[in-house]
């Protein structure tokens, strides 16, 4: 039997070539091209991961203003949560610091927000949350869409683990353990409270300096 990706690309190939018009043929290689980025992006995941795990990542951190970054997150997510109506709210605490990889940082937050945006009802909102409380750092990023199982819960970090209404990033189960991976990499800790047909929320806690 096929895996999933290969499946992918070999359905809108065979179509194509079935439907012997050349509409059929474009429609097919768009397709294709679709999921060939789609598995590009993953294998670039996976090595991330593969190297993450074996200490041989480079990363470099920086005392940065995190409430600047988490504030231009938020912005940039303005135009896609537009798209589904989706209202971003923000609070968040100004004068806080943390040593981060800033491209790292920036691309965890995005998949929790992106994801928020993907999972998150038409019409509702998102709300990013930045603030301190005792000797740490509190991020929270909060939908009230579609909510995750239970039973999906304790696996929703796994790699590869999917379900329909799990986050699983990219669509091949590795956008959380990315989110867990580089959160560990800035001494923090991530967890998650859902429930199904009453939104998600992930919380991201860090070491004040």
């Amino acid at each position: 039997a096929q895996t999933a990706p290969m499946a992918d690309i070999l359905a809108p190939a065979d179509g194509g070539l079935a439907d012997g018009n050349e509409e059929g043929y474009r429609r097919a290689l768009e397709a294709i091209g679709d999921k060939a980025r789609d598995m590009q992006r993953m294998l670039s995941q996976l090595l991330m991961l593969a190297r993450g795990y074996e200490g041989r990542f480079d990363v470099d951190l920086l005392n940065t203003d995190l409430a600047a970054v988490v504030e231009d997150i938020a912005a940039e997510m303005l135009p896609i949560a537009g798209e589904k109506d989706i209202s971003v709210e923000r609070d968040i605490q100004p004068g806080l610091y943390l040593k981060m990889d800033l491209m790292l940082f920036t691309q965890m937050l995005m998949n929790l927000t992106d994801n928020g945006i993907k999972y998150g009802r038409a019409g509702g909102r998102l709300t990013i949350r930045l603030h301190q409380e005792g000797g740490r750092i509190l991020l929270q990023v909060k939908d009230d869409g579609v909510g995750i199982p239970a039973e999906d819960l304790p696996h929703l970090f796994d790699r590869f683990y999917r379900s329909d209404k799990a986050r699983s990033g990219e669509g091949f189960g590795l956008g959380l353990s990315i989110v867990e991976w580089i959160a560990s990499l800035h001494g923090g800790q991530i967890s998650v409270h859902s429930r199904e047909g009453e939104g998600t929320a992930f919380l991201l806690s860090f070491p004040a300096e």
